[in-house]
């Protein structure tokens, strides 16, 4: 079978209009999700009995932005702030980079968009940066609740032994 000419021109351009797009598109890069369960761990002894509460958050960084999304519960008094920090590793407490919308009461939500540094987007991925929640009876010197932001991973059901290491990038070590 013969194709004619006009239709053989029209496809050959039509093929090298999409090549060009497609060059000048460049590759998509997919967003990164990370995600925290955010938890209260005590200052000492006495701030044992005002602490409370749980939470979840997720983030996704696309390009240099990042836009947090969470819920918190069980807090013995209204929360007053959420942050975004920044700290020295998985677990050590830093400076406050970011503010979060977050709604007073004892259960709700919080959200917020930032635009990260690449400094500290390197960090993100580091698993250095937390969200910390603070409360109107402000029990410990780093918040009420707080969860460091690591790489989302696939749930396994309730009660099911999860196999495998977790993810802790200061922890990782080549395999030999």
């Amino acid at each position: 079978m013969r194709t004619s000419e006009p239709f053989r021109t029209a496809f050959c351009l039509a093929a090298a209009v999409m090549e060009a797009s497609l060059l000048l598109a460049g590759p998509a890069l997919a967003a990164e999700k990370f995600e925290a369960d955010l938890g209260f761990a005590p200052y000492d002894d006495a701030t044992r009995s005002d602490m409370a509460g749980r939470g979840a958050v997720t983030a996704t960084l696309d390009g240099n932005t990042m836009t947090i999304h969470g819920l918190f519960e069980g807090l013995k008094s209204p929360a007053t702030v959420a942050q975004l920090r920044l700290g020295r590793g998985i677990a050590v407490p830093g400076a406050a980079i970011a503010e979060l919308t977050i709604r007073s009461a004892t259960d709700g939500d919080l959200s917020g968009t930032v635009a990260l540094t690449a400094s500290q987007a390197k960090a993100l991925r580091a698993g250095w940066l937390y969200v910390q929640v603070e409360s109107v009876k402000l029990a410990a010197p780093y918040g009420n609740l707080w969860g460091w932001l690591l790489p989302a991973r696939e749930k396994v059901a309730d009660g099911v032994v999860e196999r495998g290491q977790r993810f802790l990038p200061q922890l990782a070590l080549p395999q030999k």
